[in-house]
């Protein structure tokens, strides 16, 4: 987070709730309305939603052109927000609004949650006006009773599809038709679990999630990256930097034959949009009374005009409407100037490093990369891109005809097109599985099968060897594995070891009695383009068998009980030896 040292830093760490997002957008669902299907004698399109911690937009691509849907007064963002009240849910500004009446029913920050255990992100819980608890092992949410006699208790996906739900009335009234059908991009940083819970929150609001691609892979094609149609392919190397409300994404993507591939991505959380205004505020506070500002702001019902002027102050000077601004609101009144943001901002944030970092786990120089994209609604801050073309010794790829905070909405629409109705282009590979996934070894190692940003669909297999004389049964153990600074929770850990959890147990037995080493078996792992698992082992000469199926990616975090498994509890069953490692037991 910002701000200079002391109180500074504890102030941006209590202001994150509170200095956001812009409020941009009204509209609301009732709980019991059902959204009615407009007559229409043409298909209804495929529709690209680019879900952010911050904001969503929703764009869709008819014919040639690509539309990103505005509400009546023009707004094509929608805050991530639903209010559950007593009488209806509110979906985006309605609901950030409603924080000034009822803020313990205003739900937001669900990016952070999502697939995610209590024990993971109970530490955040403080920071959030509304009420988590863990309930049976899922994330729940607890509103307060109303007068009304109702529900009071939804998990975070059921909550997250009221969202959903809202934003598809949106649409269906934007379009005059039916929607029904999606694409859904999702970060770099997302493990299965995360994009198995989005998936279920927007198939339970009615919608169904054709594609959940990369979102880095549809920012590049929002900019015409692989949509070439004829003449020689050219190989890319891409780099895109997207800088959002509540992340800092690196992504580095390569371009060959059609097909992208994802080579290597850094990821921080906190430096990024929310946190340049919590800047903005560190220096509003250096001249005035802070003791006194935080005794108005914590009595005062407008804090969401607070929000606006600071996030105004900080678009005038970011996009270059000033090189400074007068701030004048009770508590906070001074002058900011753009140099000194600028100065703030690189003194708490080091996107050079998170650049460094995308590319050494890609491989890559900055010699070799072609392009470079901005994307996020934070990369138009001129400091941002002085820091690309610093770094790459150009000026980085830049189209101004796509707002880099919608390009990831646009590169859905346009894969949402593809898939719907143009037969002139391919469906290209623009899913990947975003962990490790690999078979535990003795010793607590492991071998892996599924590298991260393997594009999927996805099969690996190994042979593997017992690790006793005449042993007759074993245990095969599944793990997910990243690097702990891939982990959102764990973003400001130095550690770079890697963080293994197990997904799913197979348990094979009637093995012949044979020497260690002598009996082989072979491991497979699928991954569909629905990010379904299926685990195979199998005894390579008597075929025997046993299989594993996980649905909708790893569900990461959680460990199976062996009552679950049917292995029974106190058995002693070994893990397996790699072969290829030979004599060395890992």
């Amino acid at each position: 987070m910002f701000g200079s040292t002391g109180s500074r830093t504890g102030l941006t760490f209590r202001l994150t709730i509170l200095i956001s997002i812009l409020s941009i957008l009204l509209f609301t669902v009732p709980t019991r309305a059902e959204s009615k299907e407009a007559p229409s004698k043409t298909p209804a399109p495929v529709i690209g939603i680019d879900f952010g911690d911050s904001y969503t937009r929703v764009a869709v691509k008819i014919n040639a052109t690509v539309r990103v849907l505005a509400d009546g007064d023009g707004e094509r963002s929608i805050p991530s927000y639903v209010a559950l009240t007593e009488e209806a849910f509110l979906v985006g500004k309605a609901a950030k609004d409603y924080l000034k009446v009822q803020p313990e029913r205003v739900i937001f920050d669900f990016s952070n949650f999502l697939g995610q255990t209590f024990e993971e992100v109970k530490e955040k819980l403080e920071r959030k006006p509304y009420e988590i608890f863990d309930n049976v092992g899922v994330l729940t949410v607890r509103v307060p009773q109303g007068r009304v006699a109702g529900k009071t208790e939804y998990s975070i996906e059921e909550a997250l599809s009221k969202f959903f739900v809202g934003v598809k009335s949106f649409v269906e009234t934007a379009l005059g038709q039916e929607m029904k059908e999606v694409v859904l991009p999702v970060p770099s940083y997302f493990n299965e679990r995360k994009r198995a819970a989005l998936k279920n929150a927007v198939e339970l609001a009615g919608l169904t999630v054709l594609r959940m691609p990369t979102a880095p892979v549809v920012a590049a094609m929002a900019y015409g990256f692989g949509l070439q149609t004829n003449g020689p392919i050219e190989a890319y190397h891409i780099l895109v930097h997207d800088i959002g409300g509540q992340n800092h994404d690196v992504s580095v993507l390569e371009l060959e034959e059609g097909v992208f591939d994802l080579l290597g991505n850094a990821h921080t959380h906190g430096e990024a949009g929310a946190a340049f205004t919590a800047a903005v505020m560190g220096l509003l506070l250096e001249q005035n009374d802070e003791e006194e500002f935080f005794h108005l702001f914590k009595n005062s019902k407008d804090f969401l005009q607070y929000d606006a002027n600071l996030e105004q102050a900080k678009h005038d000077l970011f996009h270059q409407v000033t090189d400074k601004v007068e701030i004048d609101i009770p508590g906070l009144k001074g002058t900011i100037a753009r140099s000194d943001l600028e100065d703030e901002i690189m003194s708490n944030s080091n996107p050079g490093a998170l650049i460094e970092k995308a590319l050494t786990k890609a491989n890559l120089t900055n010699e070799d990369i072609d392009y470079v994209i901005l994307v996020g609604g934070s990369s138009r801050i001129s400091i941002m891109r002085e820091v690309a073309e610093g770094f790459f010794g150009t000026a980085p790829f830049f189209d101004y005809n796509v707002d880099p905070a919608e390009a990831v909405a646009v590169g859905a629409a346009i894969q949402a097109h593809i898939l719907s109705d143009d037969g002139n282009l391919p469906l290209l590979n623009v899913e990947v599985v975003g962990s490790a996934i690999g078979v535990q070894t003795i010793e607590e190692q492991g071998t892996i099968l599924v590298e991260s940003y393997s594009i999927i669909p996805v099969s690996r297999s190994k042979i593997f060897t017992t690790v006793h004389d005449s042993q007759q049964e074993l245990t095969i153990q599944l793990f997910e594995q990243r690097l702990a600074d891939e982990i959102p929770e764990r973003v400001e850990s130095d550690d770079d070891r890697y963080e293994r959890r197990v997904i799913g147990i197979m348990r094979l037995s009637e093995l012949p009695a044979a020497p260690r080493g002598k009996v082989k078996i072979e491991v497979t792992l699928e991954i569909d383009r629905y990010y379904n698992l299926r685990a195979q082992a199998s005894h390579v000469e008597t075929g025997n068998i046993v299989s594993l199926t996980l649905e909708n990616g790893p569900p990461y975090g959680d460990k199976p009980g062996p009552e679950v498994l049917g292995i029974p509890e106190g058995s002693e069953v070994a893990l397996v030896r790699d072969e290829a490692v030979k004599h060395d037991e890992l």
